[in-house]
């Protein structure tokens, strides 16, 4: 106990030592090299800077960083974080880890060969050894509690990731229609403490040139044709692949929600031409499927069969009734009818609808009266038409 005291007790004194010496404006780099944590032909990370952009805001390029420099703490404007790293990993002894793992093997397989007739303890007694396992693995792996609850590696400027996030953000103003972007990486280094700047140069942006709908079937053309208007695309706005992807994504939901259930938006792709007018682009959107395909079939809804205590039939013979061409199968009198068909937001012969499915399951969860829920539609046997 004396010896566990006397060692905290170091700790601590090391704590507000390493404390003084980083707020009295200590050398940071001195004190890397010393520690061993930075080498001779190594730079920490000081800053990274974003500049040039005009139209795409500098929110867009920090998420796709790889690397970033260690934090600030607030007011003081000071990097401690990698202070109290190093001190964490005075008190990181591998070897220790090692022995305690060895030692938990040990305890486990003792206890695990005494009730290996009893498979669910045998389990239980594995469940437990492998989270003790896993706990002395992350330690071993990323530090001890100290160092990744107060901690924070010394940022090493890692050239290979730097130049891997100009090359994440060439790609990203791609996507935005920059077509002709650049990006150039420049570093400034001021004793060993090294400055990033990411220099971006958009150019000029393409523009939609015209929007052209390829599909087989002539119901879902118009349907289609009838709301583009509801479309994130336009002749004239810049071509973004997020406007394209809120298109695939809004042509999926609208045949959902007319009773088109087969349909699936993978059968949904684009084409781009950019050769015909500098800075233009004409944009095909196509379904590839055959007109007779079932993605095209129109759904209505059949039976509407409610499984009130479905836990239960088993042990009891559950009683039907039909109320608001709802049919209710329920052991018990337990739930008002009313209700729970007031919640349920589709009728018999209606088309299938994603939205009105998905309604029904939210109003249902809201009663708080069911802990599981789940709507299933079968395809009926009678009609190649009808989901019950």
């Amino acid at each position: 106990a004396s010896l566990y005291i006397l060692r905290k007790s170091q700790i601590y004194i090391q704590f507000f030592i390493v404390l003084t010496f980083f707020l009295s404006s200590c050398n940071t780099i001195k004190y890397l090299e010393k520690k061993g944590e930075i080498g001779k032909e190594e730079y920490l990370l000081s800053k990274i800077n974003t500049t040039g952009n005009e139209n795409i805001s500098k929110d867009k390029f920090s998420p796709l960083y790889q690397q970033k420099p260690n934090r600030k703490m607030p007011l003081i404007g000071s990097r401690p974080y990698f202070y109290f790293y190093i001190i964490g990993k005075s008190f990181q002894f591998k070897d220790k880890i090692e022995r305690k793992k060895a030692k938990v093997n040990l305890k486990y397989a003792k206890r695990i060969a005494r009730d290996s007739a009893n498979s669910k303890r045998t389990q239980r007694l594995l469940d437990q050894r492998d989270e003790k396992i896993s706990k002395l693995d992350l330690r071993a792996k990323e530090g001890n509690s100290f160092m990744r609850t107060f901690g924070e590696k010394p940022a090493i400027a890692d050239k290979e990731k730097l130049e891997r996030a100009g090359t994440m953000m060439h790609q990203m103003m791609k996507a935005k229609g920059y077509f002709q972007n650049k990006v150039n990486l420049e570093y400034e280094n001021n004793r060993k403490k090294l400055v990033v700047t990411y220099r971006i140069k958009e150019g000029i942006p393409h523009k939609i040139g015209s929007i052209q709908y390829v599909i087989n079937n002539p119901k879902v053309s118009n349907l289609i044709s009838a709301t583009t208007k509801d479309s994130p695309l336009a002749v004239d706005n810049r071509l973004d692949e997020s406007y394209l992807v809120q298109e695939r994504d809004r042509i999926d939901k609208l045949l959902k929600d007319n009773g088109y259930y087969d349909f699936d938006k993978q059968y949904i792709s684009f084409s781009i031409d950019t050769n015909l007018t500098p800075f233009r682009a004409d944009v095909k959107l196509s379904i590839n499927a055959d007109s007779n395909s079932t993605i095209f079939k129109r759904y209505k809804i059949g039976e509407i069969i409610c499984l009130l205590e479905y836990n239960k039939f088993g042990k009891s013979k559950p009683d039907t009734v039909m109320y608001d061409k709802v049919q209710f199968a329920q052991t018990k009198n337990k739930y008002g009818k009313k209700v729970i068909a007031g919640k349920i937001k589709f009728r018999p012969t209606e088309y299938y609808s994603l939205a009105k499915a998905i309604s029904t399951q939210l109003n249902l969860s809201n009663l708080d009266n069911f802990k599981y829920i789940d709507i299933q539609h079968s395809k009926s046997t009678t009609s190649d038409s009808i989901l019950n």
